[in-house]
């Protein structure tokens, strides 16, 4: 299993940035689109390819959305 979160594990339930990506300099904006992602033991290479289609195609619907707005506004 591949798990995603916006927070750091020690945030959860708390919506600020990370520290971390604080002292590595990130812009806020960069902050706060992080992602955060967790592998078990018996994560496989295959849960991890399939995490990565997903997020690839949720980045592609959200930026067909972005363009859409766009040309309506």
């Amino acid at each position: 299993d591949v798990y995603a979160s916006a927070a750091s594990a020690c945030a959860s339930g708390a919506m600020e940035s990370s520290h971390v990506l604080s002292a590595l300099g990130l812009s806020d904006d960069l902050r706060r689109g992080a992602l955060r992602l967790s592998l078990g033991r018996t994560t496989s290479s295959a849960d991890i390819d399939r995490a990565i289609s997903v997020i690839a195609n949720s980045i592609g619907q959200l930026r067909e959305r972005k363009a859409a707005r766009k040309q309506r506004a």
